[in-house]
């Protein structure tokens, strides 16, 4: 009979010792499910930070924490990525695309990219930012990019269009790239050009026939400034250059 009760007790301590640590178990496995489902952290990438600097990271995670649409210590279910997408694209116009998914972790991840501006606007009542895909976006004090300037009397029309084509052209070309370093629009259409080196002005003109105009400002750069240097030159006349072959030089000293 001893060896009997013996034996009954000592499997229910089994018993019991058994089913605390499956309670245990269960616990710790729900409560680490639970803290799964949860939404713990906030991760930001700006995708072209090496090419520019037109925004920060912490930027970005201070605008989704602090707003209403903070996802950290929500459960992964409610989190609505696509309004928090929405919010940013929303928020600061630098934003050219935004995309936050979670991971079952309960990360959430953003991967911003940045608008590649090509070149400034600066007008007598607004500055702006015109980007590689010709659109639009005003400037910030917190921000600047390192690209050309374009001053005067324009619209957001032209520099968006004609414009557009024309930097875009002395962009590509490396020659014309190295020799200009701002843009300046006397009324649309028409043009002068400040050079890097001496800050001598090229009167352009219209701007309609500017690859015949450039190829004829080549050829005069290569031949009739070869010795003398076109540093010397106060003005350029290109005006009349794509109905004639008249190119009018100013000299520095006259």
């Amino acid at each position: 009979m001893r060896n009997k009760s013996l034996v009954i007790k000592i499997f229910i301590i089994i018993a019991l010792t058994a089913s605390a640590g499956y309670l245990l178990a269960a616990f710790v496995f729900f409560a680490d499910r639970n803290d799964k489902n949860i939404c713990r952290q906030v991760n930001v990438r700006i995708l072209n930070d090496k090419e520019l600097q037109m925004m920060s990271a912490k930027t970005v995670t201070d605008f989704v924490c602090k707003g209403s649409l903070n996802p950290t210590g929500k459960p992964i279910a409610e989190v609505k990525t696509d309004k928090i997408e929405e919010e940013l694209l929303h928020a600061n116009p630098v934003v050219k695309s935004a995309e936050c998914y979670i991971t079952p972790s309960g990360i959430m991840n953003i991967d911003i990219l940045q608008r590649t501006p090509k070149f400034r606007v600066i007008t007598g009542s607004e500055a702006y930012y015109v980007d590689t895909e010709g659109k639009t976006f005003p400037v910030s004090t917190d921000y600047s990019a390192y690209v050309p300037v374009v001053s005067g009397r324009l619209t957001k029309t032209f520099a968006t269009t004609q414009l557009f084509d024309f930097v875009n052209f002395i962009e590509k070309n490396g020659f014309w790239n190295a020799q200009i370093e701002q843009i300046y629009v006397v009324d649309n259409r028409n043009i002068e050009l400040v050079q890097r080196i001496g800050g001598g002005i090229i009167r352009f003109g219209d701007i309609a026939n500017y690859e015949l105009k450039f190829e004829k400002l080549q050829k005069l750069y290569t031949n009739a400034f070869k010795e003398i240097g076109w540093n010397h030159y106060r003005t350029i006349d290109l005006r009349l250059a794509d109905q004639t072959d008249m190119i009018v030089c100013t000299k520095i000293n006259n």
